[in-house]
């Protein structure tokens, strides 16, 4: 009986375990200040922990999407011919999340100029009807274990 049960329970650990994602995406659009898109735009993500960056150039609609990115903190650097260089920081990406940062508007100006934006906001991801969450060591620790 105990064998069947060990059996059982290493062949539903094993498809738990295929099943699971930890990569995320992050995307938007890039607009000018009339609301025209910007394509060609230079859109950089960088990982604040292991210190990578994804490069990803916007299209002619001015979309651009990062996938596959590592559950991390992100800052989000958008560069374009004749607008100001916007820095997004404190992006929070969390195993599987989908994150659009929507409509990401540029000011007029010579690239030496930026534009720092930092916030502390929650992104909401409609990107699909997928929900989930991360778990934290303290909560790993303190769920209950019944055992027969």
């Amino acid at each position: 009986m105990r064998l069947k049960l060990v059996a059982l329970l290493s062949m539903l650990v094993s498809t738990v375990a295929y099943c699971q994602t930890t990569s995320g995406s992050i995307s938007g659009t890039v607009l000018d200040p009339q609301s025209a898109t910007v394509a060609n735009a230079k859109v950089s993500a960088q990982e604040h922990q292991q210190r990578f960056v994804v490069n990803m150039i916007t299209d002619s609609s001015g979309r651009f999407v990062l996938p596959d990115l590592a559950p991390g903190t992100y800052s989000l650097t958008v560069e374009a011919t004749g607008f100001k260089r916007l820095e997004r920081s404190n992006i929070v990406l969390n195993a599987n999340d989908k994150l659009t940062l929507g409509d990401i508007r540029l000011e007029v100006g010579s690239v030496t100029e930026s534009v720092e934006v930092s916030t502390e906001t929650v992104t909401l991801q409609t990107e699909s009807a997928e929900r989930g969450a991360a778990l934290v060591g303290k909560q790993l620790e303190n769920i209950a274990v019944n055992w027969p």
